[in-house]
């Protein structure tokens, strides 16, 4: 039986201690958490930084954040959800690689630079939003 996103006992707040944050980088999530809130302060998202996190379910992605690096989310396999603010203007390749279990998605109009492959490997995708791009 598949986990119900967000159920009583999952919403526990990520601590701060399970992120590796540098010059406001998240560098890596070391979390076991399956509905995670990045702290607000973050500004980007690096190369693999919740890569592999194959029990995450949902990702809140605070406002403060501008740019989301290649293969951020690549391989969690369970992910369902993740909420891109519109401060978000950037977004490597392969971010949401093999992230099978997203079904809805929206990226924001604000993104100006979307990575190569960035929806590659999804099996379930419904919809997908994918606003005006500026050139």
């Amino acid at each position: 039986m598949k986990k119900s996103m967000k159920s009583e006992k999952d919403c526990v707040k990520s601590s701060i201690n399970d992120f590796v944050i540098y010059n406001g980088a998240l560098i890596k999530y070391t979390g076991q958490e399956v509905n995670v809130v990045i702290p607000y302060g973050v500004r980007s998202i690096a190369y693999c930084a919740f890569a592999d996190c194959v029990d995450l379910l949902s990702v809140t992605i605070p406002a403060s954040v501008t740019c989301i690096g290649d293969a951020a989310f690549s391989c969690c396999f369970n992910l369902e959800e993740v909420i891109i603010p519109n401060s978000v203007v950037s977004m490597g390749h392969y971010v949401f690689f093999g992230c099978r279990n997203i079904a809805i998605i929206e990226i924001p109009d604000s993104v100006e630079m979307l990575g190569m492959s960035v929806f590659d490997g999804w099996a379930y995708i419904k919809k997908y939003v994918l606003n005006v791009i500026k050139i």
